[in-house]
């Protein structure tokens, strides 16, 4: 039997209108549109929905819609086999539709309902009828009205044993106190009505979650990273860098793998990692994109850089790990071929990469010359490497002990007993490779051969 979860927000349509342009209008300076196929799409809570049926969980929605779109809403719910015998009648459907010529954007233009004159007593009504209680209700909250009676909401389920993830849009953080995770963009979060300007993200999160009861805050943005916070703690999630061609609906497929995960049991950390997984495939896509697990093949050969403040994802064994570490702080030829070696032993080859402390410490203050995040970039550009993992410590026998590699590849004059993590990977039937250093290569002569020729 598929696990339940609840959704409660804003439906509405996405309407996609595709085709070409080749002139400009003679009767006012805008192209002329050839449109050759229209698409319809859940969007909002509707597209959470249908992230969390292509997930395998059964869902269940709470909201309102009607008028002409009644019977598109119906059937595109029907389609993913989104239970929506609670939602509510009313007289229009919010439908939000985009214009596209040539893989582009150029127009988009809103049909839209206010809900906020529902009765209160409707969504009650609706909440009080469930069949059951669920592990977890995801609020998608566009500021079209549900949520006029979003306190109502979040009491209804404070006697049980709900976690409650909120996709806002009001300014006014208060409303979602109780809640157990908060998702807002960086965008949103700097307009909360209580954030300080004058204070770090860090510290504003911190005490808006002790503040406001709120046991997480994680916080996305369309940059390199996500931001988790509760009201003591503050971690950090890298984002794979990808081709952009929609940022439509990444929101909610966010936080619908977010829930999904969650409602399964998995850590916080691991349930944001799928979720950033989940958005990062759909941003690749143009107009409104559901993820099914098969789409998840593909990223998992994207590579990632691991800060050493952020949790070890779960990493995909099969064909191998491949460890080697150093701090690569001018990628030369010598480099080159030993990752390529690591290449060859198994499918995924794992950096663990010195910080700039770390390589300060070893090399001298005047090192590195290139900052962590240039060394992660250059290294995930050879296609060679499949995670770059920072770590802090002079040696990265702690990474080893987490990691667990198969293989452990080092370059130069080792014995396999002077090897770091060489007794420990032993211990379960891995392995010490030891390569032959790149004869002419090395970081510290290039820099002073650079020296000596200024």
């Amino acid at each position: 039997m598929k696990t339940k979860i609840l959704v409660i927000g804003d439906l509405m349509i996405d309407r996609n209108y595709w085709g070409s342009s080749h002139r400009v209008s003679p009767e006012a300076p805008v192209p002329i549109i050839s449109v050759q196929n229209v698409s319809d799409s859940l969007g909002g809570a509707g597209n959470v929905c249908a992230n969390l049926s292509a997930a395998g969980l059964h869902v269940q929605i709470i909201s309102a819609f009607g008028g002409l779109e009644k019977n598109c809403v119906k059937s595109l719910l029907d389609s993913y086999e989104i239970d929506y015998s609670k939602c509510i009648k009313i007289h229009k459907t919010t439908t939000k539709c985009r214009i596209w010529a040539g893989g582009h954007q150029t127009a988009r233009f809103d049909f839209d309902c206010n809900t906020s004159d529902i009765p209160s007593r409707s969504l009650i009504d609706a909440l009080e009828s469930l069949s059951f209680i669920p592990p977890v209700v995801v609020l998608s909250d566009y500021n079209k009205g549900i949520f006029a009676q979003v306190r109502k909401i979040i009491n209804f389920f404070s006697n049980h044993d709900v976690k409650i993830l909120v996709d806002p849009k009001s300014k006014n953080i208060a409303n979602y106190s109780g809640a157990y995770i908060v998702k807002p963009n960086r965008s949103e979060f700097m307009k909360f009505t209580h954030f300080d300007s004058s204070d770090s993200l860090e510290n504003n999160a911190k005490r808006l979650c002790s503040k406001f009861g709120i046991e997480n805050l994680i916080i996305t943005s369309d940059s390199q990273e996500v931001l988790w916070s509760t009201s003591s703690s503050y971690h950090s999630f890298q984002v794979a860098q990808v081709p952009v061609s929609d940022v439509t609906g990444a929101g909610d497929t966010f936080i619908a793998y977010l829930g999904a995960s969650l409602t399964r049991g998995q850590s916080i950390p691991s349930s944001i990692e799928k979720a950033i997984a989940a958005a990062t495939i759909a941003v690749k896509h143009h107009g409104t994109k559901v993820i099914f697990p098969h789409d998840f093949e593909l990223y998992d050969d994207t590579p990632i850089f691991i800060p050493s403040s952020q949790p070890l994802p779960t990493m995909n064994r099969d064909g191998g790990l491949v460890f080697t570490n150093g701090c690569f702080d001018l990628l030369h030829a010598g480099h080159l071929n030993l990752l390529r070696h690591c290449r060859a032993l198994g499918k995924y080859v794992i950096v663990g990469l010195n910080s700039d402390a770390s390589v300060s410490l070893i090399k001298g203050d005047n090192r590195p010359i290139n900052k962590i995040n240039d060394r992660a970039t250059t290294l995930l550009a050879t296609n060679l490497v499949d995670y770059v993992i920072e770590f802090e410590e002079s040696t990265p026998i702690k990474l080893i002990h987490n990691l667990k590699p198969d293989y452990i590849v080092k370059g130069g004059d080792y014995h396999v007993r002077d090897v770091v993590g060489a007794k420990f990977i032993k211990e379960y039937g891995g392995e010490v490779v030891i390569l032959e250093t790149t004869k002419g290569f090395s970081t510290s002569k290039i820099i002073e051969n650079m020296i000596d020729k200024i």
